[in-house]
């Protein structure tokens, strides 16, 4: 899951700040069933348009077993997707955003009907070399 939260004051740590929000959002309980993993590099947006902000990734892992589901208005549905099904090389590919000086291409990842793409992208290309770069 890539639940997103704002850190509060209260937040003891940048850690403290995501296990709530994913059990609000997804209903995923990380206190309880996750293990954390480690931190994945932060990261921003590059582009004006959006709001400056600092995102700072964890990665936690699950039992294979554990359901999510759309928890929250913030959240439009849940999908797991298996690692493999990323790094096949037919996953690659890119969309076409409109702006006001014409079409730009970024790149993609596809699972099934589902495209990846921009700030969630770059999240998970950073987990998925650190899999590769760690032999998983």
């Amino acid at each position: 899951p890539l639940p997103a939260a704002r850190r509060s004051l209260a937040d003891e740590d940048l850690i403290a700040t995501p296990y709530p929000e994913t059990e609000e959002e997804i209903g995923v309980s990380l206190h309880r069933y996750g293990t954390y993993l480690g931190a994945l590099d932060e990261v921003a947006p590059v582009t004006p348009r959006l709001p400056p902000l600092i995102i700072a990734p964890f990665v936690v892992a699950v039992p294979e077993s554990t359901e999510a589901r759309a928890n929250s208005p913030e959240v439009d549905f849940t999908v797991w997707v298996p690692v493999a099904s990323l790094r096949e090389p037919g996953a690659a590919g890119e969309i076409l955003i409109q702006f006001e000086g014409g079409k730009r291409p970024y790149p993609t990842l596809q699972y099934g009907d589902h495209v990846i793409w921009g700030l969630t992208l770059r999240i998970l290309k950073q987990f998925l070399d650190l899999l590769e770069s760690s032999g998983i």
